[in-house]
């Protein structure tokens, strides 16, 4: 066989780029501190590769909703702590205009005061994060709390802001800061109107949940009475039957029965059609600020004190009881100031069992991300497992390749050099 100088120049040069691409390989495998670079380069785990980044890529999205919610709690708690703190300026303002030492220029002086502590209550509940505001449910615009001359607006939503932290999982991330003491759930709605709970019960205690049905022009059907647990049936919410339907078969009245829980619930069920049903929650559990009332399209009156007076005691939040205190002092009412002092301490209870619920809710939070932490720690150990590099190893090939590389450059370089003139000597 005859071999040429072309053939054992290609030889020389194949045998270099296959120790040059060996070398650039083990070097990759080095600088990446991995062995599976591509995911052809170890069939067997690209399975299991796969799975386990698609597991770290949903753990990395559910720590960013984690530490988004913890976000809104902590400012949460944060808002609720200086509102707690306000309020107990006022009681102490109270008591100090209860004093029969003190007259009515002093008490003025006093109602000026509070009136400044209602100004910075309304600026706490515009308190917002990264530009969302924590009290404005999911309407987040604009400020969702407005101050109109003595009347306090609400122009965000009823709607929770929740964050999935688990697979399937929705967490609630944000504190109520207005409610209406009421939910509605459509069940089915062929018009896509939803009923308007117009009047509620006027006892504390007496809550629950419940379906309604319109079943013709002037009928309708109450069903399925449960606890706000929404499992444990209770007959005595409403009487069968017990109720009274208006002249125009809209308003639902629960006042036949007064031994009936819901008693004096009355349930404006127009523009609904034959067959739409809802699950109507009656929790007179105020939000942070107290309940609103709608009194245009949403804009929902929080607190005016003008009508506060005629205001049931259920639904008189902070924005109430400061405007009452207020005007008590401004009128020099000493015994009225006095009724002002309990009604203060009241939500002012009010406000921290909301706050003792977003503590609850922030350990909660704390221990997921924890949680999360320990998992993430894990997958990435098994991770490494399927397509780390063994450094040890890599650095001894590293040199022997570089070694043999560096062997067939000066074995080529010799060869090489050979030319035609080399022969005419």
């Amino acid at each position: 066989m005859r071999i040429t100088n072309k053939f054992i120049s290609s030889s020389v040069i194949n045998n270099i780029h296959k120790n040059m691409s060996k070398l650039a390989r083990t070097y990759e495998q080095v600088s990446t501190s991995k062995s599976m670079i591509r995911l052809s380069d170890k069939p067997e785990n690209l399975s299991q590769v796969l799975s386990v980044k698609a597991s770290l890529s949903y753990m990395e999205q559910y720590e960013k909703n984690i530490d988004d919610g913890l976000g809104y709690l902590n400012l949460s708690d944060s808002s609720m702590q200086t509102l707690g703190d306000l309020l107990h300026q006022a009681g102490e303002l109270a008591v100090q205009g209860s004093n029969e030492t003190y007259d009515s220029q002093d008490r003025k002086a006093i109602a000026e005061q509070i009136d400044k502590i209602i100004d910075h209550v309304k600026d706490l509940a515009n308190s917002s994060i990264g530009g969302r505001y924590i009290y404005a449910g999911t309407k987040n615009n604009r400020a969702p709390f407005e101050r109109v001359g003595d009347s306090i607006i609400f122009t965000g939503d009823f709607n929770g802001i929740y964050r999935e932290v688990l697979s399937g999982d929705d967490y609630r991330i944000d504190a109520a800061g207005v409610t209406r003491g009421y939910e509605v759930k459509p069940l089915l709605s062929t018009t896509g109107v939803v009923p308007e709970v117009t009047e509620r019960p006027d006892i504390l205690a007496n809550t629950g949940m419940f379906t309604i049905t319109r079943t013709g022009a002037n009928t309708f059907t109450i069903t399925d009475m449960t606890t706000l647990d929404g499992s444990t049936p209770d007959a005595g919410l409403i009487s069968p039957l017990a109720w009274n339907v208006d002249a125009g078969g809209n308003i639902v009245d629960i006042d036949v029965n007064p031994a009936d829980e819901l008693y004096g619930l009355q349930i404006d069920m127009s523009g609904t059609a034959i067959g739409d049903s809802f699950r109507i929650s009656i929790n007179h559990k105020q939000g942070v600020f107290g309940h609103g009332e709608e009194i245009a399209p949403g804009q929902y009156e929080v607190a005016n004190a003008l009508t506060v007076a005629g205001k049931d005691v259920l639904d008189q939040g902070v924005f109430d009881v400061l405007f009452k205190l207020r005007d008590s002092l401004g009128v020099d009412d000493t015994e009225a100031i006095m009724d002002r002092i309990d009604e203060v301490q009241l939500v002012t209870d009010q406000v921290l069992e909301r706050r003792v619920g977003v503590g609850s809710r922030t350990r909660h939070f704390e221990a997921l991300q924890d949680q999360m932490r320990d998992m993430e720690t894990k997958f990435k150990e098994t991770l490494n497992l399927l397509e780390g590099a063994d450094m040890y190893k890599l650095s001894i090939d590293m040199s022997q390749e570089q070694a043999s590389f560096e062997a067939s450059l000066a074995s080529g370089a010799n060869i090489m050099k050979v030319s035609l003139l080399d022969f005419l000597r």
